[in-house]
């Protein structure tokens, strides 16, 4: 009797070790601390095929929000870089980086996609796409918010400071004011990233109403978009 209740308990040890593996497992991967975790899962391949082409990857915005992680990637991001590099060594009088090509073999690209508690991924915002959507039909606002806020201080990094970005919503305005600005709208989330910046946003350039999520579906460049995967498998 001893013996067969020994039996029992070792079962029912190892399920439960197994189950709160499982779960350690979906943690580490879906709520990981380190967001470029989420590049190395052999199923992102599956969900975003194209990554596995560029030369490398790196997360420029991620948060969390109603129970999903929220993720924007950069492709080929090091010739974003060297293309900066290049442009403020030749505005400063010196030459060309020699290491960045004239010609870019392959282009700079970025996706924006979401994982949840179950590790399903759903891309929200692909690589190519003809008519852009607020992320806020997408996402909880705040996702919105948090992901645009980290793109622009990406952005900022990369154009030598806040100053750069200051300098281009200048330039847009300017181009308004002379009738010939017919650019998109700003959304209200971009708006509010850009006073945490401390950026003052011209009142000639256009806002865009809010918009919630749900409203629309998430776009698709074409028929042959990638559907739901889950990470899990």
């Amino acid at each position: 009797m001893s013996f067969r209740l020994t039996q029992i308990s070792i079962l029912f040890c190892f399920g439960l070790f197994l189950a709160l593996s499982s779960s350690l497992w979906t943690v580490v991967r879906a709520d990981s601390p380190d967001p470029s975790a989420i590049l190395s899962s052999p199923a992102l391949a599956e969900c975003l095929p194209d990554l596995k082409d560029a030369e490398d990857r790196l997360v420029i915005a991620f948060t969390q929000s109603e129970g999903k992680s929220y993720y924007t990637v950069l492709a080929n991001s090091d010739r974003l870089k060297a293309r900066y590099s290049q442009t403020d060594a030749e505005s400063e009088g010196g030459l060309p980086n020699s290491s960045t090509p004239p010609q870019e073999s392959k282009p700079i690209w970025e996706v924006t996609f979401s994982v949840d508690a179950a590790n399903h991924c759903e891309v929200l915002v692909p690589r190519q796409i003809e008519q852009p959507r607020a992320l806020t039909e997408l996402m909880p606002e705040e996702a919105a918010r948090q992901l645009t806020l980290q793109k622009f201080q990406f952005d900022a990094g990369l154009r030598g400071g806040i100053d750069a970005l200051q300098a281009g919503l200048d330039e847009t305005s300017s181009s308004y004011r002379q009738g010939g600005g017919e650019g998109r709208q700003l959304q209200p989330y971009e708006v509010w990233a850009y006073e945490q910046l401390g950026v003052k946003v011209p009142d000639t350039i256009p806002v865009a109403k809010p918009t919630g999520p749900g409203m629309v579906q998430p776009p698709t460049p074409d028929s042959n978009s990638p559907a739901p995967v889950n990470l899990g498998q």
